[in-house]
């Protein structure tokens, strides 16, 4: 066992803590990206809410304008 090793308490765990720390950064980009995607597609669904909120809103208001139109007739 080297150094490492035996601080770890075996060469499989020393081997896999370098794994793990050689890839750290690698994992932590695909996480970032990861992020910024499901970022864009929230900031998208609720851009498409605003939209569905405000075009019900209209409708709703045209359609009040309508019947009270014909109400007055």
């Amino acid at each position: 066992m080297n150094g490492s090793a035996s601080a770890m308490g075996s060469e499989d765990v020393a081997g896999a803590l370098d794994d793990f720390e050689n890839h750290w950064d690698d994992g932590r980009g695909r996480v970032k990206e990861n992020i910024e995607a499901i970022v864009g597609a929230v900031e998208e669904s609720a851009q498409a809410y605003r939209q569905t909120d405000t075009d019900l809103r209209e409708a709703l208001q045209e359609e009040e304008t309508s019947t009270t139109a014909v109400q007055a007739r």
